[in-house]
């Protein structure tokens, strides 16, 4: 989605501020207010403003905004087999890129049993 603000010309020159500065300024704004009023989750308030998860956070904390205490990471983090699949073929195309050895592939999934992690469908 796209959101177009009008500003008066002598406004915007008046605030030293580049267009893509104010934008990414209103982006952030957004989504701090947004997330502190419980309308967004955390991954939501980050791709808003472009950053990971723990990025967020950290920018969450220096705006003095609590983080929410029962916040269930697992609904954030679980992918489809679709969006799994994009990832691997986009990380193939990085030069330099190795397959992972099937012994650490191995250690993976033991780990995700461990602690009940699965892939969703």
């Amino acid at each position: 989605m796209q959101l177009t603000i009008n500003l008066p010309d002598n406004i915007f020159f008046g605030i030293n501020q580049t267009e893509q500065s104010l934008s990414e300024m209103l982006k952030e704004k957004l989504a701090l207010e947004l997330y502190k009023s419980s309308q967004i989750s955390i991954t939501q308030g980050a791709k808003i403003v472009g950053l990971d998860m723990y990025e967020f956070m950290t920018l969450l904390k220096k705006n003095k905004i609590e983080v929410i205490e029962d916040y269930d990471i697992e609904d954030e983090v679980l992918l489809s087999k679709e969006e799994i699949a994009k990832v691997v073929e986009n990380s193939q195309r990085i030069e330099g890129y190795e397959p992972v050895s099937k012994a650490y592939e191995l250690e993976v999934e033991a780990f995700m049993r461990e602690n009940g992690l699965e892939i969703s469908a």
